[in-house]
């Protein structure tokens, strides 16, 4: 994996990044393989985790206080990569898990079964190809800032990022400075790419539910189903993006 992996991308500190800015940080990271190796980009994928009720927990985020408590985020944005031999990988900047990150490794660490959880905290993934992100997506990050007009988390240094953007080269794309949330909702009428529950997402890119378990102990999953099958618990973080705000519930 190391040695398919280690030339794609430069080490997660050198990797263009802004905290609550998910979805740029990845549309950065397709950018960069795009211009260092644009023949690999039609084996990379953007996807956006979210739900009908923006509340998706994910483990192993930094922003979490402890590793093994999950954060629940309003959305959040990952990249993966398909190598050649079918195996896939994760980057995710947010994580404290390795970048890359082995995709079995990352879906029974980090995103783990949603058997765990109730109903309303049931992950639904948008599989996007990268070349259609970095072509489609826009943003004039409006959804961070607040009434007042000040920011809720301060913005990427760099301009906006737009469907007219010089960088396209589709010009029969039309022109938008923001469509976010078309790839938030998970509505498979709106947006683009490939929208999925979780056992789906995972047999996508190659992991069945008995991979998972060969990460995690199922002794160790029975314990963590006691405190988070009926909610989650009391230290959660819960981070909502779109009003920067984090809370604990």
């Amino acid at each position: 994996m190391e040695q398919e992996t280690k030339h794609l991308l430069p080490e997660r500190d050198t990797c263009v990044y802004t905290q609550y800015y998910c979805e740029e940080n990845v549309w950065k990271l397709c950018e960069h393989i795009r211009n260092e190796h644009p023949s690999e980009l039609t084996n990379l994928f953007t996807v956006f985790i979210s739900n009908h009720h923006k509340a998706v927990p994910l483990w192993q985020q930094k922003a979490s206080r402890e590793p093994h408590k999950p954060v629940v985020w309003d959305y959040h944005v990952i990249c993966v990569y398909k190598m050649e031999d079918g195996e896939a990988v994760v980057y995710d900047l947010d994580s404290r898990l390795s970048f890359p990150c082995l995709f079995n490794e990352y879906v029974a660490k980090a995103i783990q079964p949603d058997e765990l959880l109730e109903a309303e905290f049931h992950r639904i993934f948008r599989v996007v190809p990268a070349s259609l992100y970095l072509e489609l997506f826009a943003s004039d990050r409006s959804h961070m800032l607040r009434d007042d007009k000040s920011w809720c988390a301060p913005p990427p240094a760099y301009p906006c990022i737009s469907t007219k953007d010089g960088t396209k080269v589709n010009f029969s794309v039309p022109e938008t400075k923001n469509n976010l949330q078309n790839f938030i909702v998970m509505d498979v009428k709106v947006g683009v790419g490939h929208v999925m529950n979780t056992r789906d997402f995972a047999n996508y890119f190659g992991c069945s539910r008995e991979m998972v378990i060969k990460f995690l102990e199922y002794s160790e999953l029975q314990d963590r189903k006691g405190v988070m099958g009926s909610g989650l618990d009391q230290q959660t973080a819960v981070i909502d993006q779109c009003n920067g705000e984090k809370v604990v519930q």
